[in-house]
């Protein structure tokens, strides 16, 4: 069987596929998560390197 696709056709499934995949994904209200200590640690220290940079300027 073959099928013909055409742009159009192409633009309208990939349309309904990311509208589906999107309306997958939760809410970010549902959404729960917990930074590691190490990744607040990695933030702190860009942060203020990043405020001791922009005080240079």
């Amino acid at each position: 069987m073959k099928i013909n696709l055409t742009d159009d056709l192409l633009k309208e499934a990939v349309t309904i596929a990311d509208i589906r995949e999107f309306e997958a994904l939760p809410m970010e209200h549902e959404i729960e998560y917990e930074f590691s200590k190490s990744f607040n640690k990695r933030m702190k220290k860009l942060i203020s390197r990043s405020s001791m940079d922009s005080s240079d300027r």
